[in-house]
């Protein structure tokens, strides 16, 4: 997958995913809602996605059954 540059909050962030999510802010700069992406959008075609987070890997995995599964 592509690198794209999103804009979200005011930040330029690096997304493999491609989309470009953008939130609401409330007064003082507070998420309104949270972002929503949907698991077609995530997941691409594949079983299986790798999320990095303060510098731990982590993996989203989905079952036979359509469930979702979180490991670190």
């Amino acid at each position: 997958m592509q690198s794209n540059t999103s804009t979200a909050a005011g930040d330029d962030t690096k997304s493999d995913v491609p989309l470009q999510v953008t939130r609401l802010l409330a007064k003082g700069g507070r998420p309104v809602d949270p972002a929503r992406i949907s698991s077609q959008t995530l997941f691409a075609g594949a079983n299986e996605v790798e999320i990095e987070h303060k510098g731990a890997l982590y993996r989203l995995r989905q079952t036979s059954l359509g469930k979702l599964i979180l490991t670190k």
